[in-house]
């Protein structure tokens, strides 16, 4: 090691493959599979990733990301116990995707997040919410369809001032829009719901 540059021997690809040197500032794991040896797990170093035309099934999130700048894209989540959740995080765009089938719910944004961009995703048919907003807020989410949830189409819980344009939510368990006391401030217009549980939603 001198100065800036570290130097490594030389070393077999296997060696390589099995033994990467990750690091940074940003260096987070995210466990695939919980209890699996060896480990499964996803490690991310970096912020402003694009993960795009990927099918992902039988995690607990198909995709979770707490970076800036994550880009998600054309992907299909099904049979996950979330498909997608962005946690914490700020900047990041979720656009094309497709959130079917999975337990709890297909698209949430949560703990946090604020400044992100969702559009054009497909969520139904999920456990309990289509797309969720957790004590998240300044988000935009436009053009998306949450149909045939068991609960919910689109729910806000503790979140403010996002904007929700253009959005379908039918023929859902409970609501197709529900905006729970403590959230406020938010913004909606030419959003569609029919056929809906609750009544008047």
């Amino acid at each position: 090691f001198a100065g800036n540059t570290i130097e490594f021997a030389q070393a077999s690809l296997t060696t390589v493959v099995d033994s990467p040197v990750i690091m940074g500032a940003h260096f987070k794991v995210v466990p695939l599979q919980q209890g699996k040896m060896p480990p499964h797990e996803l490690n991310v170093a970096a912020d402003s990733v694009t993960v795009t035309q990927c099918q992902v099934q039988g995690f607990d999130a198909g995709i979770l990301t707490t970076r800036y700048g994550t880009q998600a894209l054309g992907n299909v989540l099904t049979h996950n116990g979330e498909g997608i959740r962005i946690a914490g995080a700020t900047g990041d765009t979720l656009s094309g995707n497709t959130a079917n089938l999975n337990n709890r719910w297909g698209i949430i944004v949560a703990e946090g997040a604020s400044g992100n961009t969702v559009s054009g995703n497909t969520a139904n048919n999920n456990g309990i919410i289509g797309i969720a907003l957790n004590a998240t807020s300044y988000d935009a989410f436009s053009n998306n369809t949450a149909d045939h949830n068991g609960s919910d189409g689109i729910n806000l819980l503790a979140s403010s001032n996002n904007q929700l344009a253009n959005n379908t939510a039918n023929s859902n368990g409970n609501a197709g829009f529900d905006l729970q006391t403590s959230s406020s401030q938010n913004t909606l217009g030419g959003n569609v719901a029919n056929n809906n549980g609750a009544p008047g939603n």
